[in-house]
């Protein structure tokens, strides 16, 4: 569990922004594992730290009531274009989501998230570059909506970038559970 420049499931790693005190987003008691440290972050968010504009991308995602925990997050470029690439397990769910966000300029302000993949376990480690495209936006903050329904999984999202413009996107896939 692309969310589009996907913003899937482009929630990665240089851990600069973890625990950082300067995170201005309020705390309460939703719990995000992070390589194997908690944060409290706002439930349903994604937020990444930009003190180097250099850096890659840290999402930070939370789901209210289960846990999630990052599998692995890594930056991925082919040449055509760059996206976020990072591994997700919901453990109450035992499903385990894995996916390429890509952010694609256009007129409309929208992201396009795509190449989502359902992993059977957590040791697969394969990223999917071929089909990134557009360029790379650095999202400042945003608003993520999961819907777990049967195998079907919905994500909405919003998102301002750091020059102030907003996007929105959707992504429609479907989740396998393992034993």
């Amino acid at each position: 569990m692309k969310i589009p420049h996907l913003f899937l499931f482009c929630l990665t790693l240089c851990c600069f922004g973890c625990g950082n005190d300067d995170d201005p987003s309020p705390m309460n008691d939703g719990a995000f594992t992070f390589m194997g440290e908690t944060q409290k972050l706002p439930n349903a968010h994604i937020y990444e730290y930009t003190a180097d504009p250099t850096s890659r991308m840290h999402y930070y995602l939370d789901l209210t009531t289960d846990e999630l925990t990052v599998i692995e997050e890594g930056r991925c470029n082919d040449g055509k274009g760059d996206a976020v690439v990072f591994r997700l397990n919901i453990p109450d769910n035992r499903a385990q989501i894995s996916g390429t966000y890509t952010f694609s300029e256009g007129s409309d302000e929208t992201y396009t998230m795509w190449q989502l993949a359902v992993l059977r376990g957590v040791e697969t480690t394969t990223e999917d570059c071929n089909a990134v495209r557009g360029t790379f936006y650095r999202a400042i903050s945003g608003e993520l909506d999961l819907t777990l329904s049967g195998d079907q999984l919905d994500l909405t999202f919003t998102m301002t970038d750091r020059w102030g413009n907003e996007a929105t996107g959707f992504y429609r896939g479907e989740v396998r559970t393992f034993p």
